[in-house]
């Protein structure tokens, strides 16, 4: 079965990109039982706390419907309302979110509508939101062949009746242990057309695992970027990621489960030096599920 869209280019995006922390601190708990209530509280770099709480859980009417439903409220003032519909009919999922301004302006809410079929050769997507405007999304992901997925999306304003955005995509897996991973998304603005060009290849080994991509603005190839990253399991169970780019940025990350409850990530990011100094983020995060 093929993934979204969205998940094309996602071994290559999780291995460079994910428990980066950035200069965030951030502690995530996660209660599981009969529902999962999952409170979050973030520090920025400016000192700034936020939080967030959520609960989880699934409702079915009847036999043929199974509701999961997730309610989201933060200290920004928002409750935010995830429903799933699942069983209406087969390889169909149908989803709905609501943003809720509390207290404001309801034009300030947001809410889309999303309908996912997925089957072993197509995977599909329609999403309708509505926010400062109404904006259609839709995607497909065709199985051309057994490791081979072939994907395009069109990011459509339905009020002004204008394209905001066209992706085309690809991911082959030459073996169980490796992927290769293609995107070209063009983005329409009213300041013009922007081409943006990702390929990228992760291989996972014992006990290395290595990945890299290129990433380039066509209309300026000369601001091309290609960042490598590896990934590896030390003895005592800590996981070790680190990446290099060609603008002369470093990150290192460290992952270190305590014990069955809790994990801790700890994350440092150096980008090119700039008069002489060099730019630093220090993150972490702490999570507990139980």
């Amino acid at each position: 079965m093929p993934s979204n869209f969205a998940d094309l280019y996602k071994p290559v995006k999780d291995l460079l990109t994910k428990k980066f922390n950035g200069d965030s601190h951030k502690i995530d708990l996660k209660a599981k039982d009969v529902v999962t209530f999952n409170p979050v509280f973030t520090r920025n770099a400016a000192g700034a706390v936020s939080a967030t709480a959520a609960v989880e859980g699934n409702y079915s009417p009847c036999d043929w419907c199974l509701l999961k439903l997730k309610y989201t409220i933060g200290t920004n003032g928002h409750l935010k309302t995830n429903v799933k519909a699942e069983k209406l009919a087969p390889d169909f999922i149908l989803e709905g979110n609501w943003d809720a301004a509390l207290g404001d302006n309801l034009s300030k809410d947001t809410y889309d509508l999303i309908a996912k079929y997925s089957s072993k050769s197509i995977n599909a997507e329609a999403k309708v939101a509505k926010g400062k405007a109404l904006i259609g999304d839709f995607s497909a992901v065709y199985a051309a062949l057994p490791d081979l997925n072939l994907g395009a999306s069109l990011v459509y304003d339905l009020g002004s009746v204008s394209q905001n955005s066209i992706g085309l995509g690809a991911s082959y897996a030459p073996s169980a242990k490796t992927s290769v991973s293609t995107t070209l998304q063009r983005d329409i603005t009213s300041t013009g057309i922007t081409d943006t060009l990702k390929a990228g290849f992760v291989t996972k080994g014992s006990p290395y695992t290595v990945g890299g991509e290129y990433s380039t603005t066509l209309q300026d190839p000369k601001k091309s970027v290609i960042t490598v990253g590896i990934e590896t399991a030390l003895e005592g169970g800590q996981i070790l990621k680190s990446k290099i780019d060609t603008k002369g940025g470093l990150a290192l990350s460290l992952q270190h489960r305590l014990n069955k409850q809790v994990q801790l990530c700890s994350s440092l990011e150096l980008a090119a030096p700039k008069d002489g100094s060099w730019a630093s983020k220090f993150g972490t995060e702490i999570i507990y599920e139980g």
